[in-house]
């Protein structure tokens, strides 16, 4: 489950603690307002920009007394074009305009952050299934 970045999109946002206790409250509910909502970007609602490019993944966050970290890894249906990241990118920012974002897509320089991340025991008993990675667990 988690060695295996081949061909996932794998980001993290970065935002204040207070700011997103305020606005969100959980992990939980950033993830379903970013990928359930009705909120739309270019004709296509969140719910169906992920339905449409994303078939499952895993998500888990990190936090200090300053900030949180939310981690993401997404199964794409098809090799994902720089219109669809970008439109994932603007989404993201609707929600938080100061949010910092890191994206890394397969095997990239940032994947080896994630691994030693990942690694971690508490990181790995926090992930949550998404998508079709939910019913397979």
């Amino acid at each position: 489950m988690t060695s295996n970045f081949d061909n996932c999109l794998i980001f993290q946002v970065e935002m204040d603690i207070r700011w997103f206790l305020q606005k969100f409250k959980t992990p939980s509910l950033f993830y379903r307002k970013l990928s359930k909502s009705n909120s739309s970007i270019g004709r296509r609602s969140n719910r169906d920009f992920f339905k449409k490019y994303f078939k499952g993944g895993y998500y888990t966050f990190l936090r200090n007394s300053s900030t949180i970290r939310m981690i993401f890894i997404l199964r794409p249906t098809t090799q994902l074009s720089e219109t669809v990241i970008t439109s994932l990118k603007v989404r993201l920012k609707k929600l938080n305009p100061k949010l910092e974002i890191y994206l890394g897509y397969g095997h990239s320089t940032e994947e080896l952050v994630f691994q030693e991340l990942m690694q971690k025991e508490e990181v790995q008993h926090m992930l949550q299934p998404i998508g079709d990675d939910y019913f397979n667990n």
